[in-house]
């Protein structure tokens, strides 16, 4: 943002609007692991995956999203905030992939852990699973086609790095 270069600013608003998509499902996820096994603690887990096959594969799609794979609405602003600004924080963008995939390659997959299986958690129920599929299908739309909010953040943008001096 403080480029003040178009394309930047709008990756920058079109990240925010992602990340409150994605989020969402993240907390989501979160929140019902919790409830169903009592922890969110990743050394407590282990097998999850196998135990709760439904929040597990809304849990790697919302990890995904997250983390900018392409075709999902994570990725889009990413690269437009990177090639606006020309360069990014690749630390970041890496430690965040790795900590993605170690967390679920502790948490979900593997073998169950014995504590898991004797609490017999329940996978999603019908009103867990559709807010949840209504998040991920809104991410995996406007990853693939971002204009009708894209083309609303462009309507101001210019409008708004005129007003702050930049260029655009």
């Amino acid at each position: 943002l403080a480029m003040l270069q178009e394309r930047a600013f709008n990756g920058a608003e079109l990240q925010m609007f992602a990340h409150g998509l994605i989020s969402a499902m993240l907390f989501m996820v979160c929140g019902i692991l919790q409830h169903s096994v009592g922890t969110r603690r990743i050394g407590d887990l282990g097998g999850v995956a196998s135990v709760l096959p439904r929040l597990s594969a809304l849990t790697v799609f919302a990890f995904f999203a997250s983390v900018g794979l392409p075709g999902l609405l994570g990725f889009i602003p990413e690269l437009q905030v990177f090639l606006g600004a020309f360069s990014a924080n690749k630390l970041s963008m890496i430690v965040t992939a790795a900590y993605y995939l170690w967390a679920l390659e502790r948490a979900y997959f593997g073998q169950p852990s014995t504590d898991l299986i004797e609490k017999k958690p329940h996978d999603l129920q019908w009103f867990q699973t559709l807010p949840l599929l209504v998040l991920g299908l809104l991410v995996l739309l406007l990853g693939v086609y971002p204009a009708p909010v894209t083309d609303m953040i462009a309507q101001s943008t210019g409008y708004i790095i005129d007003l702050l001096g930049g260029v655009s």
